[in-house]
């Protein structure tokens, strides 16, 4: 007999409908593995899931005036026109987790992640920003050991990817 399907799996903008990704599973891998190696149980019925609502490739537009101001470092140290336009990607992570039927969305990763394509004083780094409701997680004694996972498992993710530099 199939278990019966919760409130939220019924409805068509469910959390459970949107794109997981490789990173959305990395992030819930290294979360659980981290509880379970803690010896910390989630309440009964309580699951932590990540989706990635935002994978775009965006170029920044250099206004002229900061063109004409600024110049770029490269690696042997010269300095260098800024160009034109900047490439990124931009990603936003939502970090949830199921509480008595409920996706409760308790944290938001907001990444700029600049490959070897962008300008040498960007290239191979990541802008990461977050967004947590600390109150929301649970088990209360794991909060902490959650948001230090979700945010070590980016980390560990965005450098075998062959990113060299992090801003938090």
């Amino acid at each position: 007999m199939a278990a019966p399907a919760q409130p939220w799996q019924h409805r068509h903008y469910s959390m459970q409908h949107l794109q997981r990704g490789d990173l959305a599973s990395v992030i819930k891998e290294r979360v659980d593995d981290r509880l379970q190696e803690l010896d910390v149980e989630q309440p009964a019925g309580y699951s932590i899931f990540a989706v990635m609502l935002v994978d775009e490739a965006i170029s920044y537009d250099v206004p002229p005036i900061v063109c004409e101001t600024y110049a770029a470092s490269t690696p042997a140290q010269s300095q260098a026109p800024l160009p034109e336009t900047i490439p990124y990607t931009n990603k936003c992570i939502c970090i949830y987790q199921v509480q008595e039927g409920q996706a409760v969305l308790f944290m938001v990763l907001y990444c700029h992640e600049y490959g070897k394509d962008a300008p040498a004083c960007n290239a191979g780094c990541v802008y990461l920003s977050y967004l947590d409701a600390v109150a929301l997680a649970k088990p209360a004694e794991a909060r902490t050991t959650i948001y230090q996972e979700v945010v070590a498992a980016y980390t560990d993710w965005v450098r075998r990817r062959g990113f060299c530099f992090m801003h938090l």
